[in-house]
């Protein structure tokens, strides 16, 4: 009979854990990331198409974007936003490059896009442009693509991918002389 009793005692208490535990999950928040950045394709120089220049990742231009969801959501959900986050800055700054809009600063409640220093996006982009691989392009005519990558786990890509790269636009620039 004691026996009985300090079983039934047992999971008594052991009920009232799991219930009280899982009012905490549920009330969780959690936190998920995504890296993102710029790339630069040349595909013509001078009038002339550069089918085998690969695509770059241009230097200086890596930032994350944070984001939230609670224990009830997947957490692949968190990332979908992060990754948001980062896209929505991108297309932004390409819209209106010479200065940062304002989806690349913000940053409210532990969620939106982080360590994000880019501020004239033009000049960051021509400058690499011109410079890639130490070859003299003063004074030419260049065209090129840009594009703007997310990556990181499951949810920085499309679906459940963990990648995704998606082609800004085009522009075309001419090199400084000096």
């Amino acid at each position: 009979m004691k026996n009985l009793k300090l079983a039934v005692m047992t999971a008594c208490v052991a009920a009232l854990m799991l219930i009280v535990g899982s009012e905490e999950a549920s009330a969780r928040t959690y936190y998920r990331s995504c890296s993102a950045r710029y790339a630069v394709k040349v595909t013509n120089i001078e009038g002339v198409p550069t089918p085998t220049l690969p695509r770059r990742e241009v230097p200086g231009t890596r930032f994350s974007g944070r984001g939230k969801c609670g224990a009830k959501t997947r957490l692949n959900a968190c990332r979908r936003r992060a990754r948001d986050f980062c896209h929505s800055c991108m297309v932004a700054h390409w819209a209106s490059p010479l200065t940062t809009p304002t989806e690349c600063s913000y940053y409210s409640g532990n969620v939106g896009v982080r360590n994000y220093t880019t501020t004239n996006l033009t000049e960051r982009i021509e400058n690499y442009i011109c410079s890639i691989d130490g070859r003299n392009r003063r004074g030419k005519r260049i065209k090129y693509e840009a594009y703007r990558i997310t990556d990181g786990n499951r949810g920085c890509g499309p679906k459940l991918k963990k990648f995704m790269r998606v082609k800004l636009g085009s522009r075309t620039m001419t090199c400084p002389s000096r």
